[in-house]
């Protein structure tokens, strides 16, 4: 299977501003994946959200159980939310 790349979107952000509220929400959203998940959270989130693939399809692709996969997600997301909270947070300055 090939390496998934975050390269598909590039966009210009700002260097004082890492997560700008310019950038559009799902720039942000890889992003942030690229900065705070793990490359195998990467890789299963990306093929679950993005590709729209099955949990059952992931963990046939990747050889692992689809309780695995379920975690890895599971686990990726909670980092994604809680980093966008965190944002979020600092964006309406509290």
């Amino acid at each position: 299977m090939d390496k998934i790349s975050f390269d598909e979107t590039r966009y210009i952000v700002p260097q004082d501003a890492k997560y700008h509220s310019r950038i559009a929400p799902a720039r942000m959203v890889r992003q942030i994946m690229q900065d705070f998940t793990t490359p195998r959270q990467q890789q299963m989130l990306l093929l679950y959200f993005y590709q729209q693939k099955k949990m059952t399809e992931i963990a046939a692709m990747l050889g692992v159980n689809k309780s695995t996969v379920s975690r890895t997600v599971k686990r990726g997301l909670s980092r994604v939310q809680r980093q966008l909270r965190f944002y979020m947070e600092q964006e309406n300055g509290r």
